[in-house]
């Protein structure tokens, strides 16, 4: 179990996204690491993981703390903030069924949908809501008591 496996776990299960209601959408894109600009939307963009290190005689476990934003605009007949929503759900229902993420993490807690906020990004404003999903990673080691 690496991050790296886990991170593409991440990235494949929102890549996989889509909404029935107000409308029919899918996430146009999911950007692994934060891109300059934002073109196609809706869309998810991927923060850099915050890491900690927890250490014992016998393991040592990292919680990597992932976070992203998905990222959406006014469709047809929907507002943003609908969007958004739906959206919040379809992360929720589609992390259920990866409590390890496919046997990539050892435990996985959230994820945290945030409230709504604006995102600035390249100098323009867009409707978006933040996500938290904290991944554990443990393994056998062998440190000085």
């Amino acid at each position: 179990m690496t991050w790296p496996e886990a991170r593409a776990e991440i990235v494949r299960l929102l890549s996989g996204l889509s909404i029935a209601e107000p409308v029919p959408l899918s996430l146009r894109r999911v950007h692994e690491y934060p891109p300059e600009s934002l073109q196609e939307l809706p869309c998810a963009v991927m923060e850099i993981a915050g890491r900690q290190r927890l250490r014992s005689p016998s393991r040592r476990e990292t919680v990597y703390t992932a976070r992203w934003w998905i990222v959406a605009r006014d469709e047809r007949s929907a507002p943003a903030g609908a969007v958004l929503d739906a959206f919040s759900e379809a992360v929720l229902d589609a992390f259920d069924g990866a409590v390890a993420l496919g046997g990539k993490a050892t435990r996985v807690e959230g994820p945290v949908v945030e409230p709504g906020s604006a995102l600035i990004w390249g100098g323009q404003t867009y409707p978006a809501q933040r996500y938290e999903l904290r991944v554990h990673l443990i393994e056998s080691a062998a440190f000085a008591p």
